[in-house]
């Protein structure tokens, strides 16, 4: 029997079960490979109805985790938007019979709606109930849909564990993800009606060829792709009025920010994203939705007399709508949207070979970092690390495994997590565990200072990723790569080796710019006066040539825009990085003499602001050995700078009585960016970070 058939066949909507069928086939048990209703119930005398008479209370009876067993619902049609939902919940192996994933986000527990399942009632939240009543009236035929929040047995622990490690395979199998973007209205009715016109154009243009770097890039791309760049740029000028205001309204709804989601985008075979009554072809929703970012960036063209970036700046500051959101889309859901493309390329690209995917470093970067917009999120702890596991390509190598039990806490997690991409090499993961300073976000005190808080929004680190081939401070050791000790196995400390370079004895004032207001030269001029002093007192550390280089290099990391508004090293000349500097300088003593607290931010100078910008939450540093350079406003005087083994920046730790050590954050110092410190063949220490 077709497996159409099958659904049709074997579970008839209108077939009306019994209580007592329901009793009776509750008792038998299933097979491998077989598939069986669930049908227990109980009577709960609490939820007892006006009339005294008990109400069944639906019960889920265990999964078979050896045959991969899973929990799908009969959906059916209805064209009464008024009528109940009634569906029916069986157990079938995973790639028994055909059906559809429902991705959603769970939304908020207050005023739960009534199904009935398996003749039983059961409340499900509102955007859940919204998504499968809407699905109904669109259908001709039932059909096999799986949604979490039912198909999984949320109130036991060790189920959730195994059912979440099958998800990535349960939305790989599903043969459609259906994307429930939530309620409609005639304004979103409008947009996806031109998102599926427009995109289904841009997808055929080869949109989805062009990657983040040429977005970054736009117009600018590299001559293979200039074909592409015409074909473009000719759909921008066919289309006068791109719905971008409404399309960026979408963009901010929920479903966008949910960490599960990244998991079941990326895997899906297809995608269809639903909008109330509107359903539109994933591929043309997510061509639409970049169509509409070189759209926008055509039409400011002419505002692009500087870098990118500063313009998208100015953007922020400037539109904004009544609810405080950008007026222009969500760079949170592009970055969701883009990941598909970038675990499942062949589906885009028929030229790619392979699909490689990302680590789960690069997922929890992407997810919770973002320099722009805000990061993903989610009602559980773990589910912020155990959403990425199943689509990251070094997952064996981690060791991982979901726990969802109570007494091992997300805490616990986290710490294990970090330990496990530490031992892979990440050792950058230490310069994502610092807090906003400026905007008063606490990290978890339960956290060792190690491990990074995920539920709190990300830092990008002053001194980036490995990665970005910025700075190689461990450079010039025999081993470089970390080694964790087998010293302890207590889950809260971590043991691993460094070589000490010097104390701080001397701390500047903290330097905490901000862009949603006028930049602030007269703290600025501060900076500048302090990181001066500092160099003027480090002794025979460096020569008089390097102290002068010192001066205009610390304040900005050592760090420029690129032509594309992307952080570079600086070159070893005095270029338009310097000229910037000495501007600027010159402004905020300017201002400083005024005194006036502020100057509107100049085109000029983009280059120096972004990278002042970047050494946020920082405070100039002095050692006692007479090295100068930034650390976290967080650091005391007595702290001790260290070069970890395979670390890119140096850290600041914190030493108690006990011997251990707390992580206080990154830092930059001049003169010990490239392993000059490591290549004199200084001892190595064992430490334990707590």
């Amino acid at each position: 029997m077709a497996q159409a058939e099958l659904v049709g066949a074997e579970l008839p909507f209108h077939a009306q079960l019994t209580y007592g069928a329901l009793t009776s086939s509750a008792t038998s048990s299933s097979q491998p490979g077989s598939i069986s209703m669930e049908a227990s119930y109980s009577t709960n005398n609490a939820l007892a109805t006006t009339d005294s008479t008990p109400q069944a209370v639906f019960q889920y009876q265990p999964l078979d985790p050896s045959i991969r067993e899973i929990r799908l619902l009969n959906l059916t049609p209805t064209d009464d938007p008024h009528s109940d939902l009634e569906l029916s919940i069986l157990h079938t192996p995973l790639e028994t019979l055909s059906f559809y994933a429902l991705s959603y986000t769970w939304g908020s527990p207050q005023n739960p709606r009534e199904i009935l399942l398996n003749g039983i009632k059961l409340q499900v939240r509102v955007n859940l109930f919204a998504a499968l009543k809407a699905i109904s009236l669109q259908l001709d035929a039932p059909v096999m849909i799986w949604a979490d929040a039912i198909c999984i047995n949320q109130n036991d622990s060790e189920e959730k564990g195994q059912q979440v490690k099958m998800m990535t395979d349960i939305y790989r199998t599903a043969k459609q993800t259906l994307i429930w973007l939530g309620e409609g209205d005639a304004e979103t009715d409008a947009l996806i009606n031109a998102m599926d016109v427009i995109g289904s154009a841009a997808f055929t243009t080869g949109i989805m060829k062009l990657g983040e770097d040429d977005a970054k890039k736009w117009p600018n791309l590299d001559p293979e792709k200039a074909d592409l760049r015409k074909a473009v740029q000719k759909l921008i000028r066919s289309t006068a009025n791109f719905p971008i205001l409404p399309l960026t309204d979408l963009s901010y709804r929920e479903w966008f920010s949910r960490v599960w989601i990244i998991q079941e985008l990326s895997v899906a075979k297809t995608v269809t994203f639903v909008c109330g009554s509107k359903w539109i072809d994933g591929n043309n929703f997510i061509a639409a939705f970049k169509f509409g970012y070189y759209w926008f960036a055509n039409e400011f063209e002419p505002l692009k007399n500087t870098s990118g970036w500063l313009i998208f700046r100015i953007f922020k500051m400037a539109l904004r709508n009544q609810q405080n959101k950008l007026s222009i889309p969500n760079p949170r859901a592009a970055t969701t949207l883009g990941t598909r493309k970038m675990i499942t390329p062949l589906e885009f690209d028929t030229n790619a070979t392979s699909s490689s995917g990302l680590t789960l470093m690069q997922h929890m970067v992407r997810g919770f970092t973002l320099s722009v917009g805000e990061p993903l999120d989610s009602s559980e702890p773990k589910d912020r690390i155990y959403a990425f596991l199943g689509i990251s390509n070094d997952r064996k190598e981690l060791g991982i495994v979901e726990n969802y039990k109570e007494e091992v806490t997300y805490q616990h997690i986290y710490a294990e997590t970090a330990k496990a991409l530490i031992r892979q090499g990440n050792l950058d993961i230490l310069s994502l565990c610092r807090s906003p300073t400026s905007e008063q976000i606490e990290r978890d005190s339960r956290l060792p200072s190690w491990a990074p808080d995920w539920t709190k929004r990300m830092i990008t680190p002053c001194g980036g990723f490995k990665a970005d081939g910025l700075f190689k401070a461990s450079d010039g050791m025999k081993d470089r790569g970390p080694r964790l000790e087998p010293a302890t196995t207590e889950w809260n400390v971590l043991a691993i080796d460094g070589m000490f370079v010097g104390t701080a004895s001397k701390l500047g004032t903290p330097w905490r710019p901000s862009w949603n207001d006028s930049f602030d030269y007269q703290a600025a001029h501060v900076l500048f006066q302090e990181v001066e002093g500092f160099v003027k007192e480090s002794g025979s550390q460096c020569t008089d040539t390097q102290k002068q280089e010192a001066i205009w290099r610390i304040p900005i990391g050592n760090k420029e825009m690129d032509s594309f508004g992307q952080p570079r090293r600086l070159g070893p000349g005095r270029g338009t990085a310097y000229k910037e500097y000495v501007q600027m300088r010159n402004l905020a003593a300017k201002q400083h003499k005024l005194g006036e607290e502020s100057l509107m931010v100049t085109q000029n100078l983009p280059s120096c602001l972004g990278m002042l910008k970047d050494m946020y939450d920082a405070r100039p540093m002095l050692t006692d050995n007479g090295y100068v350079g930034v650390c976290l406003d967080c650091a005391e005087e007595g702290d001790e700078v260290w070069i970890l083994r395979g670390a890119h920046v140096p850290y600041v730790l914190r030493k108690s009585e006990a011997g251990t050590s707390r992580l206080v954050g990154e830092a930059f110092v001049y003169g010990m960016m490239d392993g000059e410190v490591c290549s004199t063949g200084a001892a190595l220490h064992s430490l334990q970070l707590i």
